[in-house]
């Protein structure tokens, strides 16, 4: 624990609540010979904490405010006799994010030494530290996405610009807005460096002569901290365009976000990247916002002409800023979105629709500059260019057009592939370079440099994760995946602040008068630190390059939580941690990132009621299959670790959970909620309030529940619990259509049953017991031969839970077949991850095969092949016992290892002809059987173990014949 004399520090501010805030706090000490030496350190939002110049860690891990969370890291290694220096970088986030809520600046640290002549030594933060404003990191940049902090700008030029004063102390630590300081329970990320693998190409680039970008949410509402669908932040903006001769002008729209601006042009509006005509003299320019009632907080537009042409503001032609900002504030308002979309209308009364009723009018109406100035110059506001516009370095990438290949004018560019001597040299063009170089799979870290160049080059730095073989780039969609750096003169040398994800890093180099020239630009890979050393093999590359593929996607996909995905969210989703925790368990043993993550969700239910979907989070929303998934994942977890004292902690929000759920029962015994009650990227009939995928989880999850409940002798909860599910149960099978041999996907709010069926409630209703036994064959055939009529399922996400209930109903070999159909396109085209959706799916879009080409809940093979063809599975809570009965597969041979909390358990079998050899080895203190299966039929089994006695070793089993 911090000691009371630590203080929340920062530099001095006339608010401590501001967008994008970043300090760098120094404290220097003396110490004699350090023997041992650690600091506690937290930060709202983020740090990264330097000793005597070495990088330590960033952090601090994911948390609730109520609950917030400090990390420890042992530096005496890092010390030295004499004098020693602290250095934290601290960054306040001051938006809405999927990671957490930030809630004013703050940055707190205690660091214990002692020396070999026994003294002891605290440096705390308080008002002795020196700190400044970070000015290199410049604030007014554009969010990376919904679900991320301010895009990262740093500008070299600006380093001699630190000045340093003593640091204003804002709390003692155990005051302020962060309660209830933990320590970190997570494992801290790892770092290794990670070499470009080669040289993709150069080419001479050009991007729109004019981006824009406005943060419509934040100039409305500066200081709210949100990330809701339901903000709605109406504005219109106007110019004057002069031209000195006639010409043409292009108005773009930019699909960074979903909002863009409708564009009239002397009164007719425009269409996008429709070429108008103008003749000379002034035009009035007058756009207002559409399609901003979501979750994104920007608004991008280009706009290209003759070089003559000269912007000014209608209200005052001398002002700086050419445009003039109309916020329509009647028509505002902020919600939640607890009350999901589908059924949120009636909450805006109006005022949306009226909004772009009244706007589309003026478009049309007002014509000339005189008419603005009349009808809405009261309304206009004349604010700094600074605090309407973002700047948005990503629009110069996504909107770059290739002037032509300059290959032959790089010098030696692979240089730069290696940490040595060699140099790649870029020659200074007549427009702007792109370098483009491959790390050869995907992977995930933080964008390293060293490079010489003269003052002021503008260096773009931005990854994605896919090339189509056509040459088309696969811009990261709605995320700014990359950062912009401005060279000073001289050396340059730069770690990224964020950790960003992609295969191709694309390095463009702008404003340059002399050539520039790059050594060394690695990733720094960070993951959560796992052994995926010898986990699985057989006699099939195929399966091997899956599981290689399914193992290197899951690794990628975990931080100090489970998240989504490494690029476009990093966000820990609740009904993906469900799925890759269970993974994780069984490769990589991985307990403690598990617990943190279902501990976050545990903490949001005070907030929702039931669980929220992602946590810890700004976007406040339900979505009750990831509710029910998480009262899943707690039994699992405790299955997995037998861990006690982790499931009476979690046991009063698995309570509450379907308490909360109880009480949005319907007078038909089903769950209703006006919740967002997705379950799959698939065409489900689900904009409903009653879903019946939920009420099968809900099953589920109360399944789970009587467990938990048992475990925790709650012979209350095990009845309670027993009867609701076997009510709910009844209450779905009354919906049981005869005639489609179906359950439908919902309800309408008539009463009436959905007409639609998917493959979803069929192996729901399996996997969780529901389907009545006279009807399990119908429900079966319907999981695998689904009609034309009925909706499959759209992802490796649901694909999961029917492969569960395919392995429940005795078609385990099918579920190997069917990853290896489903998985092999991913292959085929040299993918090194796994996608959110199967080639060509329902996220596929533009010709590209999928969306996010590294998703965490698409790793299932790797937890398949362990569990049906090394036939590995637990028995018994905390790894007590497992059994081993592998299927053949059509394989001659495999091998691999299980992890367990109690050690590895390795299993190897070898199949000749009409014999089959078993090995395995497992920890002294499990126990382990062999099962037969109708796949080892006719074949004469020797089995044998590291623990076995020798009497034991080489049995022979024979089944089945």
């Amino acid at each position: 624990m911090m000691n009371s004399n630590v203080k929340w520090i920062w530099t001095q501010r006339g608010s401590y609540n501001t967008y994008n805030d970043t300090i760098v706090a120094v404290r220097r000490f003396q110490a004699g010979e350090v023997t041992a030496a650690r600091i506690q350190i937290t930060a709202d939002s983020r740090y990264r904490l330097f000793v005597n110049g070495h990088w330590i860690a960033d952090g601090p891990a994911r948390a609730w405010s109520e609950r917030y969370c400090y990390d420890v890291h042992e530096i005496e290694e890092f010390l030295r006799p004499g004098e020693n220096e602290i250095k934290i970088v601290a960054r306040y986030f001051g938006c809405g994010t999927f990671h957490g809520v930030p809630q004013q600046a703050g940055l707190a640290a205690q660091v214990d030494l002692r020396t070999t002549d026994g003294r002891e030594l605290r440096v705390a933060t308080d008002s002795s530290w020196q700190v400044a404003d970070g000015v290199m990191w410049r604030r007014n940049t554009p969010k990376v996405s919904i679900q991320m902090e301010p895009a990262e700008l740093y500008d070299a030029t600006l380093e001699d610009q630190l000045v340093f004063e003593d640091a204003v102390e804002l709390f003692p630590v155990g005051e302020g807005p962060w309660k209830n300081l933990s320590r970190r329970e997570v494992a801290c990320l790892t770092r290794r460096d990670f070499s470009f693998k080669a040289f993709a190409g150069a080419s001479l680039v050009a991007s729109p002569s004019r981006s824009f970008c406005m943060a419509h949410t934040r100039v409305m509402n500066p200081g709210l901290i949100e990330a809701n669908g339901r903000v709605f932040s109406p504005f219109g903006i106007a110019t004057i365009l002069v031209l000195e001769s006639d010409g043409e002008v292009v108005f773009e729209k930019k699909r960074v976000d979903r909002g863009f601006l409708k564009i009239a042009v002397d009164g007719q509006v425009v269409e996008e990247g429709e070429r108008i005509s103008l003749n000379r003299g002034r035009h009035l320019v007058l756009g207002f916002a559409r399609n901003i009632l979501n979750n994104d907080k920007t608004v991008a537009f280009g706009l290209s002409g003759p070089d003559d042409l000269v912007l000014r503001n209608p209200l005052d032609g001398m002002y700086a800023n050419p445009w003039c900002y109309l916020p329509m504030r009647d028509y505002a308002f902020v919600q939640d979105d607890m009350v999901w979309r589908w059924f949120a209308e009636p909450l805006s009364e109006g005022r949306d629709v009226a909004y772009e009723k009244l706007t589309d009018s003026w478009l049309s109406e007002i014509r000339q500059v005189d008419d603005f100035i009349s009808c809405l110059g009261s309304a206009a506001e004349n604010i700094p260019s600074g605090e309407m516009f973002v700047e948005d370095s990503y629009l110069d990438f996504c909107s770059r057009r290739e002037i032509g290949n300059i290959n032959e004018l790089v010098q030696f560019p692979n240089a730069l592939l290696s940490d040595d001597e060699s140099w790649t040299e870029v020659p200074a063009c007549e427009g702007d370079v792109e370098l483009v170089y491959d790390l050869g799979e995907e992977n995930c870290g933080y964008i390293d440099f060293d490079l010489v160049a003269e003052h002021g080059v503008v260096v773009d730095l931005f990854m994605v994760e896919y090339i189509h073989s056509n040459g088309a780039i696969q811009f990261s969609e709605k995320n700014r995946n990359g950062f912009r750096y401005i060279t000073r003169q001289g050396t340059n040398c730069y770690t990224s602040m964020k950790r960003r994800a992609g295969r191709y890093l694309f390095i463009t180099l702008r404003n340059l008068s002399q050539p520039v020239r790059l050594r060394n630009v690695k990733l720094i890979e960070s993951t959560y630190p796992v052994d995926d050393a010898g986990l699985f093999s057989c006699s099939n590359p195929q399966l091997n390059a899956v599981a290689e593929l399914s193992v290197r996607t899951l690794k990628l996909c975990m931080e100090d939580v489970y998240t989504d995905c490494p690029l476009y969210e990093q966000t820990l989703w609740v009904g993906d941690l469900r799925n890759e925790a269970l993974y994780g368990y069984y490769a990589f043993g991985a307990t403690d990132i598990a617990w943190n993550s279902l501990r976050l969700a545990a903490e949001s239910v005070s907030r929702y009621g039931m669980v929220g979907s992602q946590v810890p989070s700004c976007w406040d929303m339900v979505l009750p299959a990831w509710s029910f998934l998480w009262g899943i994942a707690v039994w699992e977890y405790f299955w997995y670790t037998g861990d006690q004292a982790g499931l009476e902690a979690l046991y009063p929000a698995v309570v509450k959970n379907i308490q909360s759920a109880e009480k949005r029962m319907s007078d038909q015994g089903l769950f209703s909620a006006e919740y967002w009650n997705f379950f799959d990227w698939a065409k489900i009939d689900k904009e409903h309030r009653t879903v019946f995928h939920n009420n099968m989880l809900f099953v589920g999850a109360l399944q789970a529940a009587v467990s938990c409940a048992e475990a925790m002798r709650d012979e209350e909860g095990v009845s309670r619990f027993s009867e609701l599910a076997q009510a709910l149960t009844g209450s779905i099978n009354r919906f049981w259509n005869a005639e489609k041999k179906s359950y439908p996907d919902s309800l309408h709010d008539d009463g009436l049953a959905s007409g639609s069926s998917s493959q979803h409630t069929a192996f729901l209703s399996l996997l969780y017991d529901i389907v009545e036994p006279v009807h399990v064959d119908e429900v079966v055939n319907n999981m695998l031969n689904p009609s034309e009529e009925t909706i499959e399922a759209g992802s490796p996400f649901a694909t999961m839970y029917m492969y569960e209930a395919l392995e429940k109903t005795g078609f385990s070999e099918r579920v190997i077949d069917l990853i290896g159909q489903a998985y092999r396109p991913m292959l085929e085209i040299g993918a090194s991850t796994a996608w959110e959706s199967y080639a060509q799916g329902t996220l596929a879009q533009d010709g590209f095969p999928t969306r996010s080409h590294c998703h965490g809940w698409s790793a299932s093979p790797i937890y398949f092949f362990q569990r049906i063809i090394l036939g590995v599975r637990q028995t018994g809570v905390g790894g007590s016992s497992f059994e081993i009965s592998p299927r053949f597969c059509g394989l001659s041979e495999a091998e691999g290892v299980v992890k367990t909390v109690r050690g590895d358990l390795r299993v190897a079998w070898r199949r000749e002809e009409s014999k089959c050899f078993i090995s395995y080895e497992a920890p002294p203190d499990m126990e382990v059987s062999f099962r037969e299966n109708e796949s080892l039929y006719g074949v004469s089994i020797e089995l044998n173990s590291m623990g076995m006695n020798e009497t034991e070793k080489g049995r022979l089993y024979e089944f089945g014949r």
